[in-house]
């Protein structure tokens, strides 16, 4: 797949200008937004898991329309929300939540001092990301994390591979993934 389709698709398809906040990203099961009871109990699964505090800055990489990052600031000291899309990226700026930090920002492209996050979430994200790059982005993703935490995708949808590859990571390092990718 061409390295711009997702830019291009997240910037221009029509869904991004949908009413419903689900549909503006895509969560839905065919074509229906799902239901709040489950977006809530998704938020709840997910702050529960990465056991989220009041001193957290959390990094919210393709953060879409803030539907995690806006619950979630309520929760944490900050929250960094990156996207590629400024469309959605203005729909979070238009909440005017004084703890978040929004980046318009390709994940492939960026770059954080190390040691930034105490906690990262990537939630319905990674299958935009071809192998070698999430591969990539992990080894950043270990570096902008405080203390060695390990990096915690939120589960779901996520590619089963990808759980394969952090538990490698967590077993053997990021050298022996990327020999797996190779």
């Amino acid at each position: 797949m061409e390295k711009d389709y997702w830019i291009k698709f997240w910037n221009e398809d029509e869904i991004i200008n949908c009413d419903n906040l689900q549909n503006q990203i895509g969560r839905t099961i065919k074509k229906t937004p799902i239901s709040e009871d489950n977006w809530q109990f998704t938020l709840s699964f997910i702050a529960e898991n990465l056991e989220l505090r009041k001193e957290d800055d959390l990094l919210d990489l393709c953060a879409g329309n803030g539907l995690i990052s806006i619950p979630f600031s309520k929760i944490c000291n900050s929250v960094t929300s990156v996207d590629i899309s400024n469309v959605l990226i203005e729909k979070i700026n238009s909440k005017g939540c004084p703890n978040i930090k929004t980046i318009i920002a390709d994940a492939r492209d960026l770059d954080f001092e190390q040691n930034s996050f105490s906690k990262i979430i990537i939630y319905f994200a990674i299958q935009h990301f071809s192998e070698q790059e999430t591969i990539l982005l992990f080894e950043k993703l270990n570096r902008w994390l405080r203390c060695d935490l390990p990096v915690t995708p939120a589960l779901g949808q996520e590619l089963q591979h990808l759980t394969f590859a952090v538990r490698q990571w967590r077993c053997h390092g990021l050298q022996h993934v990327a020999q797996l990718a190779d």
